[in-house]
């Protein structure tokens, strides 16, 4: 039965009378004056028949005989209504074309009535209407959000993955723990620059040209091969940035850069898949590159799904080459487009990029093809649960408030291929993926908002958001001013930390997500960047220590006790001074007997260069406690980026890179090639002098050590050490 004749059945049985001019053959006449495009999919709202009637009727008569019903954007007065809620894909890409030539001829007609408005690449500028749809949903009913489709991430005590084992390399059939790498969400794997599966550790230095296989067993290590990057003269840039261990797939992302027939550059995301079922000789299996920078990759199972961005610019793109506005992709050496109807326009979307999605079913990684989806918009950080991945971005509004907005894009990826599922846009900015959860079939989000007109105002705020993200509900503002620095989501509790000179900790109630409430807080020195839970009521608070009126320049780690939401309180902490903690969480590692590694750097005694050390950490007596100190650097002329800890069995590892520059005892500016120099004495040089000048000038050296250091876990003396690589690259 189609819309016509079901509205018409129900009208009929409630007896309710039509005029004549809404005939079925009245309706069919003004239809046909539309040009037909792409049908959408009826969407059945629960009214009462009256009203449904109503609504169809006049959706029929008053929309329909003025615009298309698949326009995405509709041009008028300056601004631009979507008509397809269910967003499909477009027919052809000559449909992509003509919709992107309205819309660019509409801008250029808007750019001389709204001179604030600015058209260029990468473009944020939003018009009112693109915020307005989101608010105006703000009062649907709660129940809306109840979709059975939307399933509740796993407890954020949950979020280290469960603990893996492997039979020793000795052969004695004893079975090792090891760390995981630190994870949002359990059963979501992130790319990572070190992993281990309790026999070998896979390290890629933060230079990205190699990641090398170790066999580790205790002290003994062994470099059995490494994988480095293609040295081809046609790239800018090629570079790893991550990796993943899928059984006896090692799966390696990166980027590569590209110059184009017009002479600039095009990068590309890059995933290359390598058989190590002998770690000695690692095969590469297939080879991917995704039009765009890379935004962040994720393994559930064996689906591996790549988020790549990438530009589209209106003023360059031409309806006869579909490279200009159509996102590309390579398996191997073959050149392909995303399809048409795989490329959606949201309603109420400037289209100033794409955010593509990526799906690769890794179960026979030699036959792999990916499938695809793109949005027309643009993203930049991700947070995924095993069945719904969120793309968000912060955006501007500057046509009221000039105030931060955020925008989110969700897609079902319980399938093959993903699935887009709604545009919503938010007042204020996301910190980092912990500050956005889901969980009970709503998305929680911790913003700092933004306004900077003629008084700069700045709040925080905890927003809840429905399936198709419209707002259902949110907290009061909190700590105003200030920004949020850190959040950890546990059920239906959030911890927000807040900073501006003090670190407010809040503790949020959001059982009721239609009303969510604050229940404590506690104030201390200083702020926690990272939140992590240890036990039942117990977390961990890692960053900056300070006084009442701001940091110091020390670093802290807080234990912090929540058994009373009311009065969450600090149990005690351990500052270090002149020194700085490594934030990023997956640098966190849980040793599984209830301590954990963090990464210190700190200034030596004398000032003249950094410290590089891990340090051991848990509970003792119910408090925290310094438990072991793992130095990195021996050098003390050497500045070592931050190392990577994890373990196996009873040792602990750093993987790490150390940096040396070797200088002569004075440098002088040299005005004529923009650089210094360097001579061995402190005789005065000038530019003019340079040609003639007799004194000896030397260059600085550099050398760069790759290696991964053994450490007893108790003791912390150094046990064993390998160097991978030392030179000059």
């Amino acid at each position: 039965m189609n819309d016509y004749d079901y509205i018409r059945e129900k009208v009929e049985s409630e007896n309710i009378s039509l005029p004549t001019s809404l005939e079925r053959a009245e309706i069919e006449q003004k239809l046909s004056s539309v040009k037909p495009k792409k049908r959408k999919k009826a969407k059945i709202i629960a009214f009462t028949v009256p009203a449904a009637a109503a609504l169809f009727l006049a959706f029929t008569f008053f929309i329909l005989p003025n615009v298309s019903i698949v326009s995405r954007y509709i041009p008028k007065n300056g601004t631009f209504h979507a008509q397809n809620e269910q967003s499909l894909g477009f027919q052809s890409y000559d449909s992509i074309a003509d919709q992107l030539t309205e819309i660019k001829t509409a801008y250029e007609k808007d750019r001389k009535e709204n001179t604030h408005y600015r058209l260029s690449f990468g473009s944020r500028a939003k018009y009112t209407a693109d915020y307005d749809f989101v608010e105006n949903a703000a009062d649907a009913p709660a129940a809306a959000a109840s979709s059975p489709t939307m399933s509740a991430s796993k407890s954020a005590m949950n979020s280290v993955a469960e603990e893996a084992s492997y039979v020793a390399a000795d052969g004695t059939g004893e079975e090792k723990a090891h760390s995981d790498t630190n994870l949002r969400d359990a059963a979501v794997d992130e790319q990572d620059i070190v992993k281990t599966d309790g026999e070998y550790i896979y390290y890629l230095p933060s230079n990205g040209t190699t990641v090398y296989i170790v066999r580790a067993d205790g002290e003994k290590l062994l470099k059995v091969s490494e994988i480095k990057h293609r040295a081809d003269a046609s790239k800018y840039h090629d570079y790893f940035s991550g990796m993943f261990i899928a059984g006896d797939t090692l799966v390696v992302t990166g980027s590569e850069s590209f110059e184009n027939p017009q002479g600039y550059s095009d990068t590309y995301t890059s995933v290359r898949l390598y058989d190590i079922t002998d770690r000695s000789t690692p095969k590469e299996l297939n080879s991917f590159r995704f039009k765009g920078y890379s935004e962040s990759s994720r393994l559930i199972g064996n689906k591996l799904i790549s988020v790549t961005s990438s530009g589209l610019n209106l003023y360059s793109f031409r309806k006869n080459d579909i490279s200009t506005y159509v996102p590309c992709y390579y398996c191997g050496t073959q050149e392909n487009y995303v399809d048409a109807a795989d490329i959606i326009l949201p309603e109420n979307t400037t289209p100033d990029g794409f955010i593509s999605v990526f799906t690769l079913d890794l179960t026979n990684p030699a036959q792999s093809e990916p499938e695809t989806v793109s949005v027309m918009t643009c993203g930049a950080s991700v947070y995924c649960t095993q069945s719904t991945l969120y793309v968000y971005s912060m955006q501007y509004d500057y046509s009221n408030d000039n105030k931060d907005l955020t925008q989110i894009i969700s897609f079902d990826i319980s399938g093959d291929k993903a699935a887009f599922i709604a545009k919503g846009m938010i007042d204020g900015s996301i910190g980092d993926s912990f500050a956005i959860d889901e969980f009970g079939g709503y998305l929680r989000v911790a913003v700092t908002e933004c306004t900077y007109g003629y008084e700069f105002k700045r709040v925080c705020r905890v927003v809840v958001l429905d399936r198709e993200l419209n707002k259902v509900g949110a907290t009061d503002g909190i700590a105003e001013n200030e920004s949020v620095r850190s959040v950890r989501f546990m059920g239906n509790t959030a911890y927000v930390v807040t900073f501006l000179n003090t670190d407010p900790l809040f503790v949020i109630d959001l059982s009721d997500p239609t009303a969510p409430v604050i229940k404590g807080e506690v104030k201390l020195p200083g702020f926690s960047a990272y939140l992590h839970p240890i036990a039942d009521n117990l977390l961990i608070g890692i960053g900056s220590g300070g006084t009442e009126t701001g940091t110091d320049g020390s670093a802290k780690v807080s234990l912090f006790d929540v058994s009373d939401p009311t009065q969450p309180k600090e149990v005690n902490n351990l500052v270090f001074k002149e020194s700085y903690l490594n934030t990023d969480y997956k640098a966190f590692v849980d040793l599984k007997d209830g301590t954990y590694l963090a990464g210190i750097t700190e200034y030596s005694d004398d000032y003249e260069h950094f410290v590089v050390s891990l340090i051991r950490f848990g509970l003792r007596n119910g408090e925290l406690a310094l438990l072991t100190r793992y130095r990195v650097n021996s050098d003390d002329y050497s500045y070592g980026n931050e190392p990577r800890g994890l373990f196996i069995g009873d040792t602990v590892y750093a993987a790490a890179s150390t940096e040396r520059w070797d200088y002569p005892d004075e440098a002088y500016y040299n005005d004529v090639t923009g650089g210094y120099i360097y001579v061995e004495d402190d005789t005065d040089v000038y530019a003019d002098e340079l040609d003639t000048m007799t004194t000896p000038v030397y260059e600085p050296t550099y050398q760069r050590i790759d290696y991964i250091n053994a450490y007893d876990k108790e003791s912390g003396a150094l046990i064993g050490s390998i160097t991978l690589y030392e030179g000059e690259e």
